[in-house]
């Protein structure tokens, strides 16, 4: 059983030699890496060709983009401060009104 043992032990330790010779021989070579960077550059193209089919199907169909969405979130906001800050502001002319009245 521990001759069988060590050579499995051996038969494994040369393949993961020979495995990591090969990947080191693929990172190294010229092609390989070419072939890599061509290939991300390709999904970089086709995800930006993606990305604007969405936003002209998205206009086409008179939905708005996450980008004009957030201007709008923006502006609600800032509508809704401008509501709150008129609530003491009314409250005050509703008073001085009531001061002339009874004066």
């Amino acid at each position: 059983m521990s001759k069988d043992r060590n050579l499995l032990d051996r038969l494994m330790a040369l393949g993961e030699d020979r495995l990591e010779q090969f990947l080191q021989d693929v990172v190294n070579n010229p092609s390989v890496t070419a072939a890599f960077g061509d290939a991300a550059e390709r999904v970089k193209q086709a995800r930006d060709r993606a990305e604007s089919n969405f936003k002209d199907l998205l206009s086409a169909a008179s939905i708005p983009d996450s980008e004009t969405l957030a201007a709008l979130t923006d502006r609600i906001a800032d509508l809704e401060t401008a509501i709150v800050d008129l609530g003491p502001r009314i409250q005050a002319l509703a008073n001085r009104n009531e001061a002339k009245r009874g004066a």
